[in-house]
This record gives C-alpha cells, structure tokens and sequence, in this order.
C-alpha cells in the first residue's frame, strides 16, 4: 500500500508500506497527557497521576457555529514535537467532562497542525495553479477544497461500544437502546472520543493542537452552509483534572 502524509507548510511524504501500519500488532503509539495549563506531555516525562491536583478547564459549549475555522468556544491543548514525527492513523481522547447546565452533552475534537511560531495550518487540497489564485489565502474556506485536521465526536449517553464490530485501533459504538447510559447534570463522566484516521508530517519545533468544543469544527462543506450547523448543547462542559482521572491522546506514529 501507499500512505499519504500531509506536509501543510512542508512538503507531503509518501510511503510504501506492506499494509496500515496502526492495524498491526506491533504498532507504534504515543501518549500525550492532558494538563490543566493547556499543554500536552510524553507520557514517559508526566507525573503521577496522584500528584496532578484537582483543576477544571472550562469552554462556553453553546456557540453559534460557522464552520469557517474562526469560532469561539473552543478549548485548546498543545503539545510542542522536539523531532521529525510522523502522525499516521487514526487516533482516541479519553477525557473526563461534565456539563454544568443540562444533561447529557456532544463532545467534539479536532487535531491540528501549527507551525513554529505558533500559527495553525491549514491544508490546501488543490494546486493553486488549477485554481486560478495566487494564495492559500484566496482559496474558499470549505471543507472541499481546505483540510484542518481529523475530527471526532461523541455523544456521552451513547458512548456504549459494539465489541464485535471494534477493532484495537477503532472502537464502533453501539446503537441498541438497551446501551444507552444516561448522564446527569453535573456527572463527571469517562468518554474514549475515537478520531479519524489521518496522516500529517511534523517537523521538530512545530505542533499538535488539540481542539475540544461543543461543535463541529471541520469546514462547511459548502459556502451556503456556513452558519447552519445545529448545536444543541447548553452552557458551560468543564474538562476534570486530579481525583487520578486520566485525560490523554492517544496517536499512530512511524
């Protein structure tokens, strides 16, 4: 098979390779944890978690959402890479989240790609020469044509997984009402967020940015959908830190 890697401001890398290699039984696999300062850790430089004191992070879960890559609302993690590192498959957020205003609430996650200095990328899917501009900034902000970074979304009352439709690498959740597990007001609860497989290429000194919101943050699809994405969540989500809650990514690797 050939694998795809996305450079953003680099060039995009392909591989060759005997199958996808984070369906494999010795696949590679990095562990950032979660910090209340909004940085990411190695697992293999985190403290215990019985040392991490209890903190909140909070964002606003109700924002009307333009799908343009400018909205509010958004809760950011980011996680520095000191070298070349290659992310290639998909990837899984075990947060711990409660929601101050209702019950029950949608969680949404995104990765992304920011460079040295700081600003986040996006990937343009097509030349600029069969568009017909001159930039990256004259290409139309939709999801067609620019790529953010993999998505994930979880409601917490259907978190329940399907076992045997679930792979290591990929967890399908169920659909039997049986399954259902309410979340109450308040409730701290335990959700594994899986995210789209993905392929992107970092160089030492730039980033990962984990995004965590109550709205979808891929582009719209088209301009006229722009503003019409329907948030149903209420208030404030609070992300839970100490009580030795575990908050992490989980990432493929090469």
């Amino acid at each position: 098979m050939r694998l795809s890697l996305l450079g953003y401001n680099l060039p995009n890398e392909m591989l060759s390779l005997r199958a996808l290699p984070w369906t494999e039984a010795n696949s590679k696999t990095l562990r950032l944890d979660l910090n209340a300062d909004q940085s990411m850790h190695d697992r293999s430089s985190f403290a215990s978690l019985a040392d991490v004191a209890d903190a909140t992070l909070s964002y606003q879960a109700y924002v009307p959402a333009k799908q343009a890559d400018d909205d509010d609302g958004e809760l950011l993690f980011k996680h520095t890479f000191s070298q070349k590192t290659l992310l290639a498959g998909s990837s899984k957020l075990v947060v711990h989240v409660s929601a101050e205003t209702q019950n029950d609430l949608d969680v949404y996650v995104q990765l992304r790609k920011a460079d040295a200095g700081g600003t986040i990328l996006q990937h343009v899917n097509v030349p600029l020469a069969d568009l017909g501009v001159g930039s990256a900034a004259d290409v139309p902000a939709v999801n067609t044509l620019k790529y953010l970074g993999p998505t994930g979304q979880l409601r917490a009352s259907m978190r329940a997984v399907a076992p045997e439709l679930s792979a290591r690498y990929w967890q399908t959740l169920s659909h039997d009402k049986a399954q259902v597990q309410p979340v109450q007001r308040g409730e701290v609860v335990r959700l594994e967020v899986f995210i789209w497989p993905t392929g992107i290429v970092f160089d030492a000194g730039e980033s990962l940015v984990l995004k965590i919101a109550g709205h979808d943050m891929a582009l719209a699809e088209f301009e006229h959908l722009k503003g019409a994405f329907p948030v149903v969540n209420e208030g404030k989500h609070l992300v839970h830190f100490g009580k030795r809650r575990e908050n992490y990514l989980e990432l493929f690797v090469l």
